[in-house]
């Protein structure tokens, strides 16, 4: 340990000796071959890694091994076809590195205690073989049998022990980069949401913008010609304006008509007892500011009859306000 930190200390040395007088210029070129060559490092990890990859998810690897073992072990290979099936079922579906990674740990340490087991297997059968006489009728078997764990055997699971360790090897190398990338996509794809939400929320701006202009609009409008006082009048304490509204839809919504007529209502219940005009415009201020608030939401059918019903409120206001001046 203190010797490499004594080593990593002199080494910055030597660097700080070879560039402390140089210039942001002059180190250009040697940036320029360094970002090369980490991109080089990064393509040729990428690829080992993606090849690994690509080799523990064939579900069935009996040729790769056939192409090396003339006498293929039968219960390796299906030990073997047997990893590459749990890899080719579980390790796609993850789509987490951590989760990649812990599920390939253990894969690599259930591999070491199989290979393990293997060598058990042999060394108890080379030890049988030393303690029993020459002419014991079952050596010959337990010699095919321990020569073939050792030819056939173990060298199939130290070949795959060792494509497990330069899978996790690989994944090891690239896993900074991956998280970094995942982070940028994640980054990326929460930046895109964010865009259409604040679009969304412009667009719902500008609507809600334009809606209160036009209502403005048709304010100013019965401001400037304002209808006449006294029918009007004559319509909200005699309860007619109800008839007259509901006859201007020819399928109302009855649930919502219920709601307008219980506000027109309020019209006949509260204006006989304000004598003076400005108390009824006032007044009629009042309930056009509540029930917009509280028929803001609806839509359809409803949202047309609460539009309708707060027009025939302003214009009763502008009529108020025109006798008011």
């Amino acid at each position: 340990m203190k010797l490499r930190d004594f080593l990593t200390y002199y080494r910055e040395i030597e660097l700080w000796q070879d560039y402390k007088d140089k210039t942001l210029d002059e180190l250009q070129d040697e940036v320029v071959r360094l970002k090369e060559e980490r991109a080089r490092q990064w393509k040729t990890q990428f690829q080992t890694y993606q090849d690994q990859q690509n080799y523990f998810l064939k579900a069935d690897v009996s040729q790769n091994y056939q192409a090396r073992f003339s006498d293929l072990d039968t219960e390796v290979m299906e030990k073997i076809n047997q990893l590459h099936r749990s890899f080719n079922k579980y390790f796609p579906s993850y789509g987490n590195i951590r989760k990649e990674k812990i599920f390939l740990s253990r894969q690599v340490s259930q591999w070491e205690d199989y290979r393990r087991s293997l060598q058990e297997r042999l060394s108890k059968s080379q030890r049988t073989l030393r303690n029993m006489q020459p002419d014991w009728v079952h050596r010959e078997k337990t010699e095919q049998e321990a020569k073939k764990l050792k030819d056939v055997s173990l060298p199939m699971a130290d070949e795959e022990l060792n494509n497990l360790y330069a899978f996790l090897s690989g994944f090891s190398k690239i896993e900074d980069q991956r998280k970094a990338l995942t982070k940028w996509k994640a980054d990326q794809e929460k930046a895109l949401v964010d865009l259409g939400n604040k679009r969304l929320k412009r667009s719902q701006d500008v609507e809600a913008a334009e809606s209160k202009l036009q209502d403005e609009s048709a304010v100013l409008e019965l401001l400037k010609n304002p209808p006449d006082y006294e029918p009007l009048k004559n319509d909200f304490l005699s309860g007619e304006i109800t008839q007259k509204f509901r006859r201007k839809f020819s399928e109302p919504d009855e649930s919502f008509m219920s709601l307008v007529e219980l506000a027109f209502k309020e019209f006949q219940r509260w204006l006989p007892e304000q004598a003076e005009l400005q108390d009824q415009e006032r007044l009629v201020e009042k309930l056009i500011r509540t029930y917009s608030t509280q028929w803001k939401w609806r839509k359809g059918v409803a949202g047309q009859m609460a539009a309708g019903a707060l027009a025939e409120m302003e214009r009763f206001r502008a009529a108020l306000h025109a006798r008011n001046l």
